[in-house]
């Protein structure tokens, strides 16, 4: 999930670039970096639900998804402090802030849907373990009348 969301982040904050300035400078490194940060941001939060169905693997996944919303705020304020000598006329504006918006309501969405993965994964696998268990005991059970 964190490769698709990195991409995708990437390619709007190119747009972000683009919309602003028209010549954004983006290298692939840059790129593979952003995403390989969106990757490490959900391990935390993955393992713990993993692990566990409680509350509290939320607070795990909090500090990574922040540092990530934190450096998208950043990067948002420094390109609309470089975009203000641009003179940009209200429709760019909006559509800066606009992506930006998108841009941080990923970094949210992205945790959440790998949460809900990870339950409905480990909940089947729990689901299929105790099918086969009562299915070996119904067996044991009529073998032994």
């Amino acid at each position: 999930m964190g490769i698709p969301t990195g991409v995708v982040a990437r390619g709007l904050m190119r747009a972000v670039a683009l919309t602003d300035r028209g010549d954004p400078h983006f290298s692939l490194a840059a790129t593979g970096g952003i995403v390989l940060f969106f990757v490490l941001a959900l391990l935390p939060g993955a393992l713990a639900a993993a692990f566990t169905a409680r509350w509290w693997r939320w607070l795990v996944a909090a500090p990574s998804t922040l540092l990530l919303l934190q450096g998208g705020l950043g990067i948002a304020s420094t390109e609309i402090a470089d975009s203000r000598g641009n003179r940009l006329d209200t429709l760019r504006w909006v559509v800066i802030f606009g992506l930006t918006g998108v841009i941080l309501a990923l970094v949210v969405l992205q945790l959440v849907v790998v949460v809900r993965l990870v339950d409905r994964s480990v909940r089947g696998r729990q689901l299929r373990t105790s099918r086969v268990v009562s299915r070996a005991q119904t067996a044991a059970e009529n073998t032994a009348t």
